[in-house]
């Protein structure tokens, strides 16, 4: 799941944007 908070960062990934969602 860490790696998937790396990209929400960047806002590139849309799997990262629903971790911070």
């Amino acid at each position: 799941m860490e790696q998937l908070i790396r990209p929400c960062s960047r806002g590139q990934d849309p799997r990262g944007v629903q971790v911070q969602a």
